[in-house]
């Protein structure tokens, strides 16, 4: 099997942002082994659409009164990034990233604990749910409330139920019990739907609605070298990457959107990716949100869907949290949305880290 060098890598992808990764020796069919995740855009009705301003716990009046800038990674909403392997599981760290963030701001950041995906990857075998073969982010989020085949409506945490699928292969026999359970969620809902007809604009704005009040798990197109070879910076383009006009066999990537800044040069979304801390920028990429392409999806087709849990419990609390002022805390979180996402050197360890993909 052949396979490029980094050099080579390097020249071909000549770009302000594309670089060598841990992910630059793999093969297209191994890279694309690791883009899990299987749309099923039928199951959307499950899921209710909210808008931002309908929440009484989230008093925005419009999307103009929405903050310049949030960052839930250095407010402490975010915990640390995932490396998934040669699993295809990214939507199962998606959902859970989408449990732990909002369990973290109901309990005005007292809990942030990294969940279970493995949990998601055994358990979840709804029609389609494949563990490391794939499975829809809908499914997986529905499943994680209990409303989709999860008998006990809850999530372990990754401690008690540790990831063990890195090789790719799904294990299939589901360790669930009640005991070990640490969070529940509720009432799943979606920012922007696929199928919805709204425009790019409504849809940016949208997002950023539900971003300015919790991490939300987005869909993308990952499976292209712009993406595999990503290093820093703004991505503003994605040739042979685009999504449209149709959405339809496109989406194959689940992540977890964590921010938003509009008063860089460039205003941009900043996503978390479970490609392990050696990927991008320490594990997160940033995409622009100005997008003049010829569909209503924007750059990898990321405003294409926005889903998360409303609501977490933490079943280990032994009293219930403060009255949290979510309108206040979007204000605090964009104090802290200046943080620099610095470049990093990868390359000295990109054998050693290849090594837990198998190559």
């Amino acid at each position: 099997m052949h396979r490029p060098s980094v050099t080579t890598i390097h020249n071909i992808h000549h770009h302000p942002f594309i670089s060598t990764s841990i992910l630059s020796l793999l093969d297209e069919q191994e890279f694309g082994r690791i883009n899990g995740h299987r749309s099923d855009f039928s199951e959307e009705d499950k899921i209710p659409f909210h808008s931002f301003l309908e929440f009484d716990d989230f008093q925005l009046q419009s999307s103009e009164t929405l903050p310049a800038a949030v960052n839930w990674v250095t407010a402490g909403a975010v915990t640390s990034v995932k490396n998934q392997g040669s699993c295809g599981c990214c939507w199962t760290i998606a959902t859970v990233g989408s449990v732990e963030g909002i369990m973290a701001i109901r309990s005005n950041f007292t809990f942030l604990e990294s969940l279970s995906f493995q949990q998601i990857i055994s358990c979840d075998n709804t029609t389609g749910q494949k563990g490391c073969g794939g499975g829809s982010l809908v499914h997986g989020i529905l499943w994680a409330e209990g409303s989709d085949g999860n008998v006990y409506g809850g999530l372990a945490s990754d401690t008690a139920y540790p990831f063990t699928d890195a090789s790719g292969v799904t294990t299939t026999e589901c360790l669930e019990d009640k005991d070990p359970l640490v969070v529940n969620a509720s009432e799943t809902g979606m920012y922007v739907k696929t199928y919805y007809p709204q425009a790019y604009e409504a849809r940016v704005a949208a997002l950023k609605g539900g971003l300015a009040r919790q991490p939300v798990a987005v869909l993308m197109r990952a499976n292209c070298p712009y993406v595999q070879h990503y290093s820093h910076g703004v991505m503003v383009e994605d040739p042979n990457c685009e999504c449209g006009p149709r959405i339809s066999g496109c989406i194959d990537h689940a992540v977890l959107m964590v921010g938003y800044n509009d008063t860089d040069e460039t205003p941009y979304f900043l996503v978390k990716n479970s490609w392990g801390a050696g990927w991008g920028e320490e594990g997160y990429f940033r995409v622009a949100q100005n997008y003049n392409g010829p569909s209503r999806w924007g750059l990898f087709g990321i405003v294409s869907q926005a889903t998360a849990p409303l609501y977490a419990e933490n079943l280990t609390a032994q009293e219930e949290p403060a009255q949290l002022d979510l309108a206040t805390t979007a204000g605090t979180v964009t104090s802290a949305a200046g943080i620099f996402w610095g470049f990093h050197t990868v390359t000295a360890s990109i054998l050693s880290a290849l090594a837990v993909f198998g190559v």
